[in-house]
Parts: C-alpha cells; structure tokens; sequence
C-alpha cells in the first residue's frame, strides 16, 4: 500500500505527513505521534491545497488528513492525494459524529478513519494497520468492521459528484464558503478566468442554472460535512 524505500522507514521509523489548519493541532498530532519512537513527522501543512506537492517531494509512508481542512475539504484532498501520491496511505481525522463523514472519507479512498472522540492509541493503531495493507475505523464506528463502510461508500456514492474533477470540486467546495472568484482563484493559484470556467462546467454537469444553485447543492448533498459535524 505504502512505499517501503523512505530514508525514516529504513531507520525504523514510520513517516508521516500532517494536514490540518490549525497549528495547535499539528504540534499535538506531532507530540503524540513522535512519543512513539517508530513514527517520525516528516512534514506539515496547513493549506489543504499545498498537501500535494508536499507529499511528492517528501514521498511519505502515511499522511494525516483532518476532515474539515481548509480551504478544501479532507475528502476532496484525500482524492487528488490518492491520484498524485498512491504510494502514501491516507487517514482520515475527523471530529464528525456522522456516518456520512466516514462514508465520504472511503468514497474518497482513504485507508483509515479515526474520530476524535477515539482514544489517543486509536492512531498509533490506525497507521500500524495501514502500514500492514489493512484498512482502519476507530470507535464509534468500529462496530462495524472496515469494510461494511467501504461497501457502503461504493453502494451510495452520488453519481452527479462522482463526475466532477478534484479541481471542480475544489472550486465547489470554496464557492460554498461564500468565496469569490477571484479569492478562489488566490488559494488555488489559478486565474478568476479559469474559476469562472470551473463555475460553468459545474452548471452543467450538475443540472444547476447559477451560483446559488451550486451552493444549494453542495449543502444539501451533504458534500462538505456542512450540516454533518457536531462540535465536540
């Protein structure tokens, strides 16, 4: 599943690639992570935009994506993550109490997902399990073994955003934080041009005739945990 050749996991260490935009958080996935010394933190990110590239220059074992990452979403950079970078297994953090969020999280095709309502051990286990080419769920939704969720994600994945590309999605999941074109255009480094391009594609493959329609399908589909996550 993983690449066996890294320099940390020839010298015995497991490495590993965060994803999260809070920097608090980093430091305590960080700390608990390095407590173990068979993992070793290879690298960070903030901007679920820059993950990418940062995992092909790093070529890590693992990479630990948190569901709510900005300014795209965990599912829809764990989907350009597994095109770009498959030698890296992917997990999901997630806050979610929902089973959607895990269902989207395999849509997506990440190897594990934990809740951070798991124990602190449920990650060191989550990535062991990868690292052995099994896939992981933690508690609460661990009553049902990995691949009824699997199973589930292929049986009810919505055809309408199956169709659209990473960039597409992308584009979506911002216009649905009320961005503009132009700040779109900012955090994906592309032009307000080829947004408005992105926005029209979207019209079209999703059968919505202006923006607000696009918004309206992203919340109601449920696409970006937006009306999925309860606080902790």
């Amino acid at each position: 599943m993983a690449s066996r050749d890294s320099p940390a996991l020839a010298n015995g260490r497991i490495s590993i690639v965060l994803a999260d935009h809070q920097p608090l958080m980093r430091h305590a996935l960080r700390c608990l992570l390095e407590a173990e010394h068979r993992f070793v933190v290879t690298g960070e990110v903030g901007d679920g935009t820059k993950l990418p590239a940062l995992l092909a220059r790093l070529k890590p074992q693992a990479t630990i994506i948190d569901f709510d990452l900005y300014p795209t979403s965990g599912p829809d950079t764990a989907v350009e993550v597994r095109q770009r970078s498959p030698q890296t297994a992917v997990i999901m953090l997630s806050r979610s109490l929902s089973e959607e969020a895990v269902v989207q999280s395999f849509h997506a095709g990440v190897h594990a997902y934990v809740s951070k309502l798991a124990p602190p051990e449920a990650l060191p286990e989550a990535i062991d399990s990868v690292m052995s080419g099994q896939p992981y769920v933690s508690l609460p939704f661990s009553l049902r073994p990995p691949d009824y969720w699997r199973k589930r994600a292929d049986r009810t994945r919505p055809q309408s955003y199956a169709v659209l590309t990473v960039r597409e999605r992308q584009v979506l999941h911002l216009l649905s934080q009320g961005l503009s074109s132009t700040a779109i255009g900012r955090r994906l480094e592309i032009s307000a041009r080829t947004v408005e391009t992105h926005r029209e594609h979207l019209k079209q493959k999703l059968g919505v005739k202006n923006n607000a329609g696009l918004i309206r399908y992203a919340i109601e589909r449920q696409l970006f945990g937006l009306s999925l996550v309860r606080q902790i």
